[in-house]
Parts: C-alpha cells; structure tokens; sequence
C-alpha cells in the first residue's frame, strides 16, 4: 500500500554525541527543519536481583537510556 509519505533512515547509535549530531543534522538538510521528534529509545536492566548486576550493566543503561535521551534533545533544540 502506497500513501505518499516521505521517509529517511540514518543508522544511529543513540548513545553517540557524533551519530545524533549527523542525525538531526541530515533532517535539518533534507527538510529544511525539525518539527518534532519522538525519543523512543530505552533498554531493559539484566532480569536479575541488583546486588548481582554489574557496572557494566549499569553503564549501558545509563548510556542509552538517560544519556541518548539527553542527546537526542540536546541537538533537536
């Protein structure tokens, strides 16, 4: 099914200042603007009680899901 809606894919990594940065400004290049955006990127802890998670663990969701966030709205501003 056709609607006519315009689309663009840029690989991202949303935990990376340089991929968001390129990101926002590819839209911006290709549209003209940013209208709105939707921060929809998030990962779940290890199903597992915390004293037994490692920091690594903690850093990833960290990264991804508080540092991304502050990413994506740091350059879509």
């Amino acid at each position: 099914m056709q609607t006519g809606a315009e689309c663009l894919y840029v690989h991202s990594e949303v935990s990376s200042e340089a991929d968001i940065k390129a990101l926002v400004e590819k839209t911006i290049a290709t549209y003209g603007k940013l209208d709105c955006a939707f921060n929809n990127a998030a990962i779940m802890s290890p199903f597992k009680p915390l004293h037994e998670q490692s920091i690594e663990d903690f850093d990833e969701i960290m990264s991804i899901n508080v540092r991304g966030l502050f990413l994506c709205m740091k350059y879509e501003i």
